[in-house]
């Protein structure tokens, strides 16, 4: 089965271990099983490399492989004189059961190396700003709607997130974000315009939230052979 460029084939038992393994380690981590040969576990690559693909320097890289070799992740055989360093890919314990985590499969979900390492660091500094486990759902809605993604969860959108929620209660929010992201991407629909997350929440004080709602029935004010399916009122919304 062919995967996606840039997707790993990831057993999501194997998932259990991110959150304990930070953005970075998430990061590396799951660009060594890319490059990895399935058959050895082996991979041969360079500082440099490493420090390409996660975007940061040397000494961060350093400390990521370090970690990661210490918790038994891999075992890395540092090169020298110009040869490259080789790391094997180890097969960690599950938290939980004590068994090895399968690391690939090709029956697996792909999972995208950039929405693992954004999910992981969204769920760090949503526990750095003390952020509820309900802002994380909304915000993780939203994100999967994709009418515009955001690269960082802000305490603003936390605030946001907040007191929507607290009028109108986070099934229907998650609800009205869903109906909206389906309308902006759909052709059958005339509305295509794309508010930031906190726009979207706070706008109007939270009369989106009741505009796209199941029960303002959405999907067919905004349908094109609606009456209402007019430039100007595609604009008029928009300044909400």
């Amino acid at each position: 089965m062919a995967h996606e460029e840039g997707c790993a084939p990831i057993r999501r038992g194997l998932l259990d271990h991110y959150p304990a393994l930070g953005a970075y380690g998430v990061a590396l981590y799951t660009w060594l099983i890319l490059k990895m040969n399935p058959q050895t576990r082996r991979v041969e690559t360079t500082i440099g490399e490493m420090r390409d693909a996660l975007g940061t320097g040397p000494n961060q890289v350093g400390r990521t492989l370090k970690y990661l070799e210490d918790k038994g992740y891999i075992a890395y055989l540092r090169g020298s004189g110009g040869y490259k360093s080789v790391i094997y890919i180890q097969k960690p314990k599950c938290p939980t059961t004590g068994i090895e985590c399968p690391l690939a499969s090709n029956d697996s979900p792909c999972l995208s190396l950039i929405d693992i390492v954004h999910e992981v660091a969204d769920e760090v500094r949503a526990e750095e700003q003390g952020a509820s486990a309900m802002v994380l759902r909304v915000y993780r809605a939203w994100q999967d709607g994709g009418a515009m993604r955001h690269r960082r969860l802000t305490e603003k959108m936390g605030r946001a997130i907040k007191k929507a929620v607290k009028d109108y209660g986070e099934d229907m929010v998650v609800e009205a974000i869903k109906n909206y992201a389906t309308i902006v991407h759909g052709d059958e629909y005339w509305f295509s315009y794309r508010w930031t997350l906190t726009d979207f929440l706070s706008r109007g004080d939270g009369k989106n939230i009741d505009r796209f709602c199941t029960d303002s029935d959405p999907f067919t004010s905004h349908r094109r052979e609606s009456s209402t399916s007019t430039t100007a009122n595609n604009d008029k919304y928009a300044n909400i």
